[in-house]
């Protein structure tokens, strides 16, 4: 990931501009259990998890390329 691909990102993470179609993940207890699956149509959430779950990719993002952020 470059500069400019993060910064991409970032600029569909806000809702008039999010391209996102669906919200595939899981959350995971601290003995590494899956403790929710989740895979749902991600524009059809309410507003209130609409924005939680932008907020949460958002702050993924932060950071610089190489050092908080991996490039794979």
């Amino acid at each position: 990931m470059t500069k400019k691909d993060v910064l991409e990102l970032k600029r569909r993470l806000k809702k008039n501009e999010c391209t996102f179609t669906r919200m595939c993940g899981c959350y995971v207890n601290a003995e590494k259990e899956i403790v929710l699956n989740l895979d749902e149509t991600f524009l059809n959430l309410k507003d209130e998890e609409f924005f939680k779950y932008l907020e949460i990719a958002n702050k993924t993002l932060s950071g610089t390329v190489g050092n908080n952020l991996l490039e794979l």
